[in-house]
């Protein structure tokens, strides 16, 4: 009897896991400035988004988020740059300016974050590793735990750099929990 009640709830349960009470993720860049500008909805309420910048450089954003936080993920890759991925007060200082000159509909309040993060990272410890550097903090101005932010710290701001090749990889995070 057991079974067959478990075998009712699981299509409810299976429902719940998809249904989200956020709404789902738009667009962030301004397509009218970017020629080469994707965005795609995807399932479970994530999304990514690709465009090409001025200067060549390639932009791509993933969007998750549901009940209780919503994520940006920009990754930025700069092609055969000389300056070390182990520099990162020089890398969050380039992010710094190319996210203050990306054309956003109508979220400033996203960038100006980002920007005010990335101006801070000299302020911050950073984590050195074999292909990189990362540094982050919890939306409260904390500093993370071990486990990252938790959620009365209100979410997670973080830059990892890495080299991969010739290239030079900059992942930017912001998790915000509502």
């Amino acid at each position: 009897m057991k079974f067959i009640f478990l075998l009712a709830l699981l299509p409810t349960l299976t429902q719940a896991a998809e249904d989200c009470s956020a709404a789902a993720p738009t667009a962030l860049l301004d397509k009218a400035f970017y020629p080469k500008h994707e965005f795609h909805q995807k399932k479970g309420n994530t999304a990514d988004e690709a465009a090409t910048l001025p200067k060549g450089n390639k932009l791509r954003i993933d969007f998750s988020g549901c009940e209780d936080s919503v994520n940006q993920t920009f990754f930025l890759t700069y092609a055969k740059e000389k300056n070390s991925a182990a520099d990162l007060v020089f890398w969050a200082g380039r992010a710094a300016d190319e996210i203050s000159a990306l054309h956003l509909n109508d979220r400033e309040d996203i960038k100006n974050q980002l920007v005010k993060f990335l101006r801070s990272v000299k302020n911050l410890k950073a984590t050195a590793g074999k292909d990189g550097s990362s540094v982050s903090i919890c939306m409260d101005d904390s500093k993370p735990t071990t486990d990252g932010c938790s959620f009365e710290h209100l979410g997670l701001l973080s830059l990892a750099v890495s080299n991969k090749g010739p290239n030079v990889s900059l992942v930017i995070e912001r998790s915000n929990n509502l």
